[in-house]
């Protein structure tokens, strides 16, 4: 996980991937900030330790991350459907 050069590209993808969403406005919503943060420092460990198991849980915590946020954006956009059709 950490010594090929395929691992690299993929991990530093990931690496910029859960950065970007750590960066996402969602501030005032409880743990959006939280997983993308843990995810970087699973891969920062990883990496400087060459420990594949670190850089695994941090994949899993991006996953994690993604699902929240897919959770967030369905459930906020559901929720916003509801208000206008209840106006109507």
């Amino acid at each position: 996980m950490t010594e090929a050069r395929g691992s690299h590209i993929i991990n530093g993808f990931a690496i910029v991937f859960a950065a970007i969403l750590l960066m996402f406005p969602f501030g005032f919503i409880p743990f959006s900030n939280t997983f993308p943060a843990i995810a970087l420092l699973f891969y920062a460990i990883g990496l400087l330790q060459k420990d594949g198991v670190s850089i695994v849980w941090g994949h899993i915590f991006s996953l994690i991350t993604l699902i929240y946020f897919g959770i967030l954006l369905f459930g906020g956009g559901f929720a916003i459907m509801q208000i206008f059709n209840s106006l109507q």
